[in-house]
């Protein structure tokens, strides 16, 4: 029979070495307001090894008070060849019932919104990836910080 602090042990080795690395992580938090057209969210990283895969992700963070089921977020991205491509980004808050879909206390809720899973980016160098608000509202109030992450 192993001794329970060796089976504790192992648990937490086991545990730990099952976490996701981060790779990158950029985080911009906003006045009181909330985010505004103006607030946009630029994030510079470098790619070396272009055969590796990995996961985006935009993490939201905002008050149990929001309003809205869902945003709309227009995404950049600039390649290291000068290239550029734009899209709209739907972001849903919460389902039809007004549960939200992220984790949420007392005073914050965090959402995690997958942006792009198994993504290899072809060619090594210097990316840039901007997030805007792009909704009808120029202040999205009760949204206090966004973070986007590359695992």
């Amino acid at each position: 029979m192993m001794k329970p602090t060796l089976a504790l042990l192992m648990i937490v080795c086991f545990l730990t070495s099952c976490k996701e690395e981060v790779y990158y992580s950029s985080a911009k938090a906003f006045e009181e307001a909330g985010w505004s057209y103006e607030d946009i969210h630029k994030a510079t990283f470098e790619v070396i090894d272009s055969s590796r895969t990995f996961d985006l992700f935009l993490d939201i963070e905002h008050s149990p008070l929001f309003e809205y089921q869902n945003i709309y977020c227009k995404l950049s991205t600039v390649f290291p060849s000068g290239k550029k491509t734009e899209q709209q980004l739907p972001i849903n808050f919460a389902d039809n019932k007004g549960m939200w879909y992220g984790k949420c206390s007392s005073s914050e809720c965090k959402l995690r919104v997958v942006l792009q899973q198994n993504v290899a980016f072809k060619e090594p160098g210097s990316y840039t990836i901007t997030f805007e608000q792009f909704s009808r509202k120029p202040v999205l109030e009760e949204i206090s910080s966004i973070d986007f992450i590359i695992k």
